[in-house]
């Protein structure tokens, strides 16, 4: 639960905000609006309990697949801004030859066909991996 505020008001009065409490008090305001039109409708059609039972079911299920889907398209929104970010990154960072290289994060050593090679870490994450093998190829190799 990162996204974390405290709040203090005027009177120093303290409220803390984060994704539970934000979730909480939707869900709050989701099931007082079904209440009320579910009582509204009670009062309304003079139906019975299983009739408003349902009535309430069918208003929280639509809330919450409406909320869900308000979700859905802010996760998809924020994904296709990272992407169009990540690939700006990566089109600056490859272009700048006068960029420095990151530090590596560790050495290891690599063997390939009984030659060891010197392999700097740079980056290691599930999603992606930068390994920098000094003179890997030769000039010639690179431009056939």
């Amino acid at each position: 639960n990162s996204d974390q505020v405290i709040n203090i008001d005027k009177g120093f009065k303290l409220s803390h905000v984060d994704n539970v409490s934000i979730a909480r008090e939707s869900a709050v305001t989701m099931i007082a609006n079904c209440k009320e039109e579910a009582l509204l409708k009670l009062e309304e059609d003079g139906g019975g309990a299983e009739d408003t039972v349902d009535f309430f079911s069918k208003c929280v299920e639509n809330s919450v697949s409406a909320e869900m889907q308000d979700a859905n398209e802010e996760i998809a929104f924020q994904a296709n801004i990272r992407q169009k970010m990540a690939e700006r990154w990566e089109n600056y960072t490859c272009a700048d030859y006068d960029m420095p290289t990151s530090e590596s994060i560790r050495s290891e050593s690599w063997y390939h066909k009984g030659q060891k090679r010197n392999v700097e870490i740079l980056l290691d994450k599930p999603s992606s991996r930068v390994h920098l093998i000094q003179n890997f190829i030769t000039e010639e190799e690179c431009e056939a």
